[in-house]
C-alpha cells in the first residue's frame, strides 16, 4: 500500500518554480524523483476581451457575461481568484 502526502502552502515565488518529490521504499531507498515545473503568475499585466466567451445582449432581462483573459507580463495566464481593478467605458464614451 502506497502512502500520499498532500502539501499546502509551498513557497512558490513569482514565474517558474521547480518541485522536487522522492519516492522512497520501505527501507528508505530512493525508488523515483518526480519533478514538476509550475508557473505561479500572481501579477496582471494584460487583459484580453473574449467575445466567443462572452454574454452580451442589451434585453434589460440578460445579466450580461464579459470574459477576459488576464495574464502575467510574459503572457501566462494568472492564477485563479487574482483580482485587479477593471474599467469599462460607457458606450460612446
Amino acid at each position: 500500500m502506497a502512502a500520499v502526502s498532500v502539501w499546502r502552502g509551498l513557497p512558490l515565488v513569482e514565474g517558474d518554480n521547480v518541485i522536487r518529490a522522492r519516492v522512497l521504499d520501505a527501507a528508505g531507498a530512493e525508488v523515483e524523483t518526480i519533478v514538476r515545473r509550475v508557473r505561479y503568475a500572481n501579477t496582471a499585466a494584460r487583459a484580453e476581451f473574449l467575445p466567443e466567451q462572452s454574454r452580451l445582449v442589451a434585453d434589460g432581462a440578460t445579466r450580461p457575461v464579459i470574459a477576459v483573459r488576464i495574464t502575467d507580463r510574459a503572457g501566462h495566464p494568472v492564477r485563479e481568484g487574482t483580482t485587479g481593478p477593471l474599467h469599462i467605458a460607457s458606450p460612446g464614451a
